[in-house]
C-alpha cells in the first residue's frame, strides 16, 4: 500500500515547499509501472537541465556582453526555426514579460497567425486576460482565453491528480492543464517562456530586497533588532528574525512554516542537515544576486518545471521553452545582475523588457503566470472536497495529523481570518494523491 511506503523526509518537504525534490523523495517506486507512468522521466529531464545550468552556479557577472537584447533574439530565433521546421505551435499568453516576448519573435518569424491560449478568471486580482488580449492585438495573434468551468472542477481536479504521476503542489497546475488541453485541439506543440524569470532575476521583489540588505548581515541578529528599533524601516522588517540572507530567502519559499506544520503533524520530521539549497551566509551584494539566481534555478523552479511538464503530458502536448535553452544559460551566466535587475524599482528581466519593445509597443507591469482563485475555491466549490478528504483523515503522507487543528485552519480559511490558501492546497493535493495511487 502506497500509506506505508513514504518516506516521512519527503513528505516532510513537500508539505513546506511544495515540490517533491530530487533528493527528498515522497515515496520509492518499487514497481515498473510507477517508472512507466513518468517518474524516471521527469526526473531524467530534470537532471538535464540542471546539468545545462552548473554554469550558473559559479557565475559571476563578468563577461564581456554589455547589451544583449540581439544576442537574445538570436538565440530564441533558433529554437523557435527548430520548432517550425516540425510543427505549427501554438503559444502560452500571460499578460507578463516572458510568454509575449516569445509569442512576439514566434510570429514574426511566420506568415501565419499563431494561436495563443490564456487563463481567465473571475478575480480582477490575478486575472491577466485583459493584458493578455492587448498583447494578443499588438502582436496579431489569434488569442484564445480558456475558463474553468466551476461545477466541474472537482472532477476537472481528480483528472489532473490520477494523470500525476506525483502531487501538484502549484494550484495553477489547474489553469495550466486546462490551457494544454485546449492548446491540444489545434497544434501538438506549445511555446512557453519559462526559464526567463530564474535566469534573468524575474522575481524582483524578493530577489532585490535580500540583495540590497546583505551587508547587514554582517552584523549579529541583536544588532539588525536594535537597529529596526531604532530606525523602524519598512523594509529591513524581515532581516531582523534571520541568522543568515539563506535563511531569509528560503522563508520566502515556504508555503508552509515548519512551526505551523508541526501543530499539524506532531512528528514531522526536521530537515537533514546534509540538504544545502538554502546554506549561504553571504553579505556582499553581488555574491549574493548570484546565489539567489541559482537557488531560483536549482531549487523552487523545480515546482514550475513539475508542474508544466505534468500538466502537458496529462493533456498531450508538448510545451517547449526557448528560455531554457544551452545557449540563452550561457549567456545569462555572464551577464552582470546589474543589466538585469533595477532593485529601486523593483523590475528585472530588463534585457527581455527592451527586446520585447521592439517588437510590441504594448507594456504591462503585470505578473501572475495563470492564477486561481484558490481562497474562493476552498471556501465554494472545493469545500466538500477538502472536508472529506483532509478533514476525515488520520494521517497525511504517512504523517499522524491533527485533525482539529487543521480543521480550525481550514474555519478560519472560510471565514476570512487568515489566507493559507498555498499551503491548504498543498495538503488537499497530496491527501487526494495518496488515495488516487493507494494502490501503487
Amino acid at each position: 500500500m502506497l500509506s506505508d511506503r513514504f518516506d516521512p523526509i519527503g513528505t516532510a518537504f513537500f508539505l513546506r515547499f511544495g515540490y517533491v525534490a530530487e533528493e527528498f523523495p515522497l515515496i520509492k517506486p518499487v514497481n515498473s509501472e510507477l517508472k512507466k507512468t513518468g517518474t524516471d522521466y521527469h526526473a531524467k529531464r530534470w537532471n538535464e537541465l540542471q546539468e545545462k545550468g552548473k554554469v550558473l552556479k559559479t557565475a559571476s557577472g563578468k563577461g564581456s556582453i554589455a547589451e544583449p537584447t540581439a544576442e537574445i533574439d538570436r538565440i530564441i530565433r533558433q529554437e523557435l526555426e527548430a520548432v517550425f521546421n516540425h510543427s505549427e505551435p501554438g503559444t502560452f499568453l500571460s499578460g507578463g514579460i516572458d510568454s509575449p516576448l516569445i509569442a512576439a519573435i514566434a510570429q514574426s518569424m511566420t506568415g501565419k497567425r499563431l494561436k495563443a491560449f490564456t487563463f481567465t478568471s473571475d478575480d480582477p486580482d490575478i486575472d491577466e486576460s485583459t493584458s493578455a488580449s492587448e498583447f494578443a492585438c499588438a502582436i496579431g495573434l489569434d488569442h484564445h482565453l480558456v475558463r474553468v468551468d466551476e461545477s466541474q472542477l472537482v472532477d476537472t481536479i481528480l483528472k489532473i491528480i490520477q494523470d500525476f504521476v506525483m502531487p501538484p503542489g502549484d494550484y495553477s497546475v489547474i489553469p495550466t492543464y486546462l490551457v494544454c488541453k485546449a492548446a491540444r485541439e489545434y497544434s501538438d506543440t506549445i511555446l512557453s517562456g519559462d526559464g526567463g524569470d530564474e535566469l534573468f532575476w524575474g522575481y524582483a521583489t524578493r530577489m532585490a530586497r535580500v540583495i540590497k540588505l546583505s551587508p547587514l548581515f554582517r552584523f549579529p541578529k541583536w544588532y539588525r533588532k536594535i537597529r529596526w528599533w531604532l530606525l523602524h524601516r519598512t523594509y529591513e522588517w524581515n532581516a531582523r528574525y534571520f541568522d543568515t540572507v539563506g535563511e531569509w530567502y528560503r522563508s520566502g519559499h515556504e508555503h508552509n512554516f515548519e512551526s505551523w506544520l508541526k501543530e499539524l503533524f506532531p512528528g514531522l520530521p526536521p530537515l537533514p542537515s546534509s540538504y544545502r539549497q538554502y546554506r549561504f551566509n553571504g553579505t556582499d551584494p553581488d555574491q549574493t544576486a548570484y546565489w539567489v539566481r541559482w537557488n531560483e534555478f536549482s531549487g523552487h523552479m523545480k515546482a514550475s518545471y513539475d508542474k508544466v511538464l505534468t500538466a502537458s503530458h496529462a493533456a498531450g502536448i508538448e510545451v517547449v521553452s526557448p528560455m531554457l535553452s544551452q545557449g540563452m544559460i550561457d549567456l545569462a551566466s555572464e551577464l552582470d545582475w546589474r543589466l538585469c535587475l533595477d532593485l529601486e524599482n523593483l523590475n528585472g528581466k530588463l534585457p527581455l523588457r527592451q527586446l520585447l519593445k521592439r517588437y510590441c509597443r504594448f507594456q504591462s507591469g503585470s505578473k501572475q503566470g495563470f492564477g486561481s482563485p484558490m481562497g474562493r475555491w476552498l471556501a465554494g466549490p472545493l469545500r466538500e472536497l477538502f472536508e472529506e478528504s483532509v478533514l476525515r483523515r488520520e494521517s497525511l503522507g504517512g504523517l499522524e495529523l491533527n485533525t482539529a487543528g487543521m480543521r480550525a485552519v481550514f474555519e478560519n480559511q472560510i471565514k476570512g481570518k487568515e489566507d493559507r490558501s498555498w499551503g491548504l492546497w498543498i495538503f488537499l493535493s497530496l491527501a487526494l494523491w495518496e488515495d488516487a495511487h493507494e494502490s501503487w
